[in-house]
């Protein structure tokens, strides 16, 4: 222990424990107190967590110093939570109205090699007091002079001050100074927030938290500050209050840190007055009751396997080249592995024996890094090791070479990422895996490998090179990280073979691709999985937690499981042991139980003496779903992934229809017909017995797609007249007759708005033409054609094709309308709906309305249960999107499908499946179902077989939808303009017993009953309210009857708008407008912010309906410290921004240059614009500037680096975000601010006579805002 490195801080904690590996095992139990709201986690070592009302509020304190010893090195001194000298005591008391717990240690400092008492490294007294509305942490301590430093603090988490909202805060320093802001940060703050802090005070919507910090300054001591952790993996999700000190001259201290905690219970919602608050008092969430059970473990069966006498084992042997050589018998398993980060050099060699585990390890040092290799054999398992430490930065690959008879069929492959497809096959899966059997169940051998970080091991197929495969990982690394990479083969695992589950997966073994690296730390791991990725409500779901250690010691680990809902709350904890008994492998199952819908997250604490860390694992509860068969009319479909897994979870929620674009099934040119002539039928057979098995109607794709170059070429260059002869007669008739009777669905073209935006009659031409070619060859067949964009983007293209006559030509209209934008108090389902409404208003003027299918559409970005690093690392958004709230999400998909089901249009969700990029997919990285796919199986159990009614007015303010399905009746109401403090209290004059109510996961909730009625709070969230005992016309009769009060709180507590960023932002005072001035863009203004009707030439911003800036306010406004002047329309003839020509519709009346009268001497200029059908590069518009004299500048606007498209939320180099707020359609759209500094050769002098903005009459739609100059000295 001592003369190591410096150990990294001690955090003792039920969600991050970090720990480093002892000498002397022991075990230390995790422990819970509850006092009034607040509930401790313990050890008998050290304080760990504080929650209040069962959310995250304090994650871990600690208290240690680091010294330097006579030999000159930094080695841990004094940490009280350490007892390597025994000396370390704990003791419990209670006091009035709670307890006092409290931890005293004295800690020595040896000399290495003789083990003898140097000097005493310190002794303190570190005390936690906990009562109903009191927490403190008081420290005590004595260091002894030395040559060191030392820290005391604590994590607070964001979680716990924003739990029920943005929180304001006012930092009081040392000096008396005080700041103030909001709760959370917006974005990770570098650094120090505040140093000298003396108390901090948060108050929230529901509890206000005052936390003082007493103690006198003391010799070394620096002042307490406040730091940002959320993006740590230390402490994710927290800030670190921490007081450091130097410990040259000694220290004697007595520090505390108290926290108050004041509840708000009883505040009536914001803005409800008095007799409002008394109608009030149904919560405004609506949550069902939580019910969950952890179970007794029991120990996981392994295999044990015959005598092994004569059995020499698995052999390691290092070549000259210090390469190691992995053999079980004569056969070789790994050979000729290689490092390319960096140059190498000569090896320090290391060899050791303990037990049946030899130990080789290679260390070789340059200017440029360190590699540490390592090798632990023993006779039935290797593990290999490589440590990368750079001192510069580089990139490399690190990599081994095993031969092709090292691998036996059949095998299961485990990845990190698109688990879906999971299965036993005789063909070895390449790419990213990290687990993999090969032998089968009789001769099984198993591979792993792991990573410390991403870039994880890929492994590749070098057959044509040797015969043999490759493992390799490319790190990148910049000075000072380290990388480490592990390697473990199994040659007979004690470990069961996975079964298939109840999922139709293959069972996993857990992500060991982020884990395995752990067991060289702490000479063991411990690595969760589950029987299965979801479960339905009273179906037990295994729990494995398993034990992996690199040697045969005799260990205890104990661990501590904590069950977090959809809600985020605590709804079952247990603690449990497990013991290996001297064994490599070993394994508890936990039966998971839970009576509620939804996705749960499980997060798990584990220790074995100084050893600790954190684990974690999601699953999702559904509803069960009547079988009810094969339904080509359903409403209900997706865009289905690959295998059994997604088959099975598809007809379990009730999923009915395939579209098959992008998807299995995908009869795309390429897919079909990659070269001319020359057909691939497998995929495509494939795909139809798994529409047979799973009792889908799949709809197939009828397009060139981006994989058939020979058909695209001739799009390009050839004649359309050939193109078309060669679409139809190449491509469509011999698909067509290939699968008459098995396919009898084909969409044609995918949104050939882009492809034929300028030639909307070749589209005509060619729908024409395939429509006949399919009819011929199977009459009975379903031709779906127009595939349409959103009502946001204009109608432009359904009246352009149904003029033409394309509706003579299909016999279903699709479209994609993806709605994008605010979830919450946006109507965005009724937006949706009104899209349908105008589709069918334009076929109606054509003549005929055929049936409507939304065959492309998603609700995102998606949720995630994930939190810790080891899973996060594959969760990937696009920059600006972050992790949407699960029942946000949920409520969403309900209300949209929803208004699917009573307009009888088909819904296709993009894509059913799984994947790192979180944009539009229905499961987690792992293919863990998203929690709104238990609300997909609720609409499938109440809705398949329901007929629409009727729309029931209650009130303006709220939607409600009537159903009827056999004898029962489902209403289903929301407030679609409601945000989450508002509600409508509904009294109807029947009684409660009459009514059952469910939410969007099926889980049921309280009907009140006042008075003899029936009592409902309607909020944002949609619900089924369900009736078996009243007809029609007496539910229709009490609706009537009704007495609705709405409440609506205050405009601002969660209203969707926008806001101005940086420096000052917020209204502009007359003092802000000093040295500045105001470009007048009055005269030249031709638009509004508000557009109501797309593609009608007239409204406003660029003519995309709902699709534009409506929330951005006019008047005087700053951004990054500058001041702007928004134009009113309302005072300027209808008129607030300058559109120039560009975007996908030529005939778009916007000028293509417009000058500007300035008439100052101007320094610098400062453009607020943005672009809309923006693209990532090339010129959008350009300023030009006319000097008095003559002489002009002109300022190029170029795409991704000073413009953007306005829906896009990444960062640009030379210009910044100036407004960032939603629109009816999307949730952020931005305002980008520009400045150039004019380069006129008289500077000052120089008078500025105009500008002139001129577009480039590409893509973008330039659009100007404002023009703010600063006026030359």
């Amino acid at each position: 222990m001592h003369g190591r490195a410096l150990l990294p801080v001690l955090v003792w904690t039920l969600f991050a424990v970090a720990g480093s590996p002892s000498h002397a095992e022991q075990t230390t139990q995790l422990q819970r107190l509850n006092v009034g709201d607040f509930r401790a986690y313990f050890t008998a070592n050290a304080p760990g967590s504080l929650q209040y009302r069962t959310t995250p509020l304090i994650e871990g304190a600690y208290f240690y110093t680091a010294v330097k010893t006579g030999a000159g090195n930094m080695i841990e001194g004094f940490n009280f939570s350490r007892n390597e000298d025994g000396l370390l005591q704990f003791g419990r008391e209670k006091i009035e109205g709670g307890y006092r717990l409290t931890w005293k240690n004295k800690r020595w400092i040896y000399d290495p090699p003789t083990r003898k008492t140097d000097r005493l490294a310190g002794e303190a007294t570190v005390t936690l007091t906990l009562t109903a509305v009191e927490c403190s942490l008081r420290y005590q301590g004595k260091i002894e002079p030395n040559v060191g430093f030392g820290e005391i603090g604590f994590f607070l988490s964001e979680e716990g001050l924003t739990k029920a909202g943005p929180a304001a805060y006012t930092a009081t320093l040392a000096n008396e100074q005080e700041h103030g802001g909001t709760f959370p940060l917006a974005a990770e703050q570098k650094g120090n927030l505040f140093s000298g802090l003396a108390a901090l005070k948060v108050s929230g919507v529901a509890v206000t938290h005052d936390l003082h910090l007493s103690g006198q300054a003391f010799p070394g001591s620096h002042g307490v500050v406040f730091q940002d952790y959320r993006k740590q993996d230390r402490a994710p999700g927290c800030y670190r209050v921490v007081l450091s000190f130097d410990t040259t001259a000694g220290n004697e201290f007595d520090y505390t840190w108290r926290l108050w905690v004041e509840p708000k219970a009883g505040a009536s919602p914001v803005g409800a007055s008095a007799r409002d608050a008394q109608l009030l008092t149904a919560p405004l969430a609506k949550m069902p009751e939580a019910r969950a059970t952890l179970g007794d473990a029991q120990a996981m069966p392994s295999i044990r396997h015959g005598d092994r006498s004569g059995d020499v084992g698995l052999q390691v042997a290092v070549t000259e080249q210090g390469q190691f050589l992995v053999s079980d018998g004569e056969q070789q398993v790994v050979g000729d592995d290689y490092f390319q980060v960096f140059a190498a050099g000569v090896p320090k060699r290391q060899e050791t024996v303990s037990g049946d585990v030899r130990r080789i390890s290679l260390r070789y040092d340059s200017p440029t890094g360190q590699l540490t290799k390592e090798a632990f054999v023993s006779p039935d398992e290797v593990w290999l090791a490589w440590t990368v430490k750079a001192k510069v930065e580089g990139r490399g690959e690190v990599g081994f070479y095993c031969p092709a008879a090292a691998f036996r069929a059949p095998f299961i492959s485990y990845r990190a990422i698109n688990q879906s497809t999971v299965a036993e096959t005789d063909k070895l899966e390449l790419s990213s895996t990290y687990c993999l059997l090969s032998g089968g169940a009789k001769d099984t051998r198993e591979f792993q490998c792991g990573t410390s970080r991403r870039p994880d091991w890929v492994l590749q197929d070098f057959t044509d090179r040797g015969n043999r495969y490759r493992f390799v990982a490319t790190p990148s690394l910049k000075a000072g990280e380290e990388w480490r990479a592990v390697f473990r083969f199994v040659r007979k695992p004690v470990e069961p073979y996975p079964a298939v589950s109840f999922d139709q997966a293959r069972e996993e073994r857990g992500i060991v691709s982020t884990l395995l690296t752990d067991a060289l730390e702490g000479g063991f791991t411990v690595v969760p999985a589950r029987s299965a990725k979801y479960t339905f409500t009273d179906q037990p779901l295994l729990v494995r937690l398993k034990y992996y250690a690199v040697d045969r010691r005799d260990r205890t680990v104990d661990l501590s499981c904590r069950l977090i809902d959809t809600w985020g709350r605590e709804v079952a904890t247990r603690d449990y042991r497990l013991a290996s008994g001297g064994e490599r492998f070993a394994a508890v199952e936990l039966p998971v139980t839970v009576q509620t819908n939804g996705a749960y997250r499980m997060e798990i604490a584990y220790r074995c003496g100084e050893v600790a860390g954190t684990r974690e694992l999601t699953f999702t509860a559904l509803p069960t779903v009547p079988d009810t068969g094969s339904r080509p009319g359903s409403v209900f479909g997706a865009a289905l992934g690959y295998g059994d897994f997604l088959g099975t979870l598809a007809k379990r929620i009730g999923l009915k229809w395939n579209r098959c674009h992008c998807a299995i099934g995908d009869t795309q040119c390429g897919l079909v017909q990659p070269e001319r002539g020359q057909y691939a039928w497998e995929g495509i057979d494939e795909a139809c017995d798994f529409h047979q098995r799973y009792q889908l109607l799949g709809c197939h794709s009828v397009s060139e797609g981006w994989l058939a170059p020979w058909l695209s070429t001739m799009w390009k260059e050839r004649p359309f007249e050939e193109y078309l002869d060669a679409f139809v007669n190449d491509y469509v008739k011999p698909l067509a007759r290939q699968y008459k009777g098995r396919i009898n669905c084909w969409e044609v073209t995918n949104e050939p708005y882009y492809q034929y935006k300028d030639c909307p009659e070749k589209w005509v031409q060619l729908m024409k033409a395939t429509y006949e070619a399919l009819k011929e060859v199977d009459p009975d067949c379903t031709v779906v054609g127009t595939c349409g964009p959103p009502g946001s983007m204009g109608y432009s293209w359904y009246r352009r094709t149904f003029a033409l006559g394309a509706l003579n030509y299909q016999d279903a209209v699709s479209s994609h309308l993806y709605h994008f934008g605010p979830w919450v108090g946006s109507g965005v389902a009724l937006t949706v709906r009104k899209w349908m409404h105008e589709i069918r208003a334009i076929m109606q003027e054509n003549g005929k309305v055929l049936p409507l299918w939304n065959s492309e559409t998603t609700v995102s970005p998606p949720a995630t249960m994930y939190r810790h690093p080891s899973h996060t690392r594959y969760v990937q958004y696009h920059p600006g999107e972050a992790p949407t709230d699960p029942l946000e999400q949920s409520q969403t998909y309900f209300k949209v499908l929803v208004v699917h089901k009573a307009e009888d249009v088909k819904y296709s969700f993009h894509i059913f499946h799984g994947g790192v990029e979180y944009t539009s997919h229905t499961g987690e990285y792992d293919e863990t179902p998203l929690a709104f796919l238990a609300t997909q199986a609720a609409l499938a159990k109440y809705l398949e077989e329901a007929d629409y009614l009727e729309d029931l007015k209650l009130h303006d303010d709220v939607q409600c939808f009537l159903f009827r399905s056999g004898k029962r009746l489902i209403l289903i109401p929301w407030g679609p303009m409601f945000l989450k403090h508002d509600c409508a209290v509904v009294s109807l004059l029947l009684p409660a017993d009459r009514f059952t109510a469910r939410d969007v996961f099926d889980n049921p909730l309280p009907v009140e009953s006042s008075n003899g009625e029936t009592r409902l709070t309607v909020t944002w969230e949609g619900f089924f309210l369900l009736t078996d005992s009243l007809s029609v016309d007496e539910l229709k009769a009490a609706v009537g009857k009704a007495r609705v009060s709405v409440h609506f709180a205050e405009e601002g507590g969660g209203a969707v708008r926008g806001q101005f960023v940086g420096e000052g932002a917020g209204p502009a005072k007359r003092s802000d407008w000093v040295g500045c001035h105001a470009v007048d863009l009055a005269a030249v203004a031709n638009r509004s912010f508000t557009d109501e009707t797309p593609a009608d030439g007239k409204g406003g911003w660029t003519d995309e309906g709902e699709n534009d800036m409506r929330f951005l306010p006019s008047g005087d406004w700053v951004a990054n410290g500058v001041p702007f002047h928004l134009l009113d329309s309302a005072k300027n003839d209808g008129k607030s921004c300058l559109i120039l020509r560009g975007g996908m519709n030529p005939n778009v009346p916007f000028p293509e240059r417009v000058p500007i009268p300035v008439g100052q001497r101007l320094s610098r200029l400062h453009f607020l614009h943005t672009s809309t059908w923006g693209t990532t590069s090339g010129d959008a518009f350009r300023y030009v500037l006319h000097y008095k004299d003559g002489f002009t500048e002109e300022v190029p606007v170029v795409m991704g680096r000073n413009c953007a498209d306005w829906w896009w939320l990444g960062s640009l180099p030379d210009a910044l975000t100036a407004w960032e707020g939603p629109n009816p359609v999307r949730e952020k759209v931005r305002l980008y601010q520009m400045t150039y500094e004019t380069n006129h050769p008289k500077g000052a002098q120089a008078v500025l006579e105009s500008l002139e903005v001129v577009s480039a009459c590409h893509r973008p739609i330039p659009v100007v805002v404002a023009i703010t100059g600063v006026y030359s000295n």
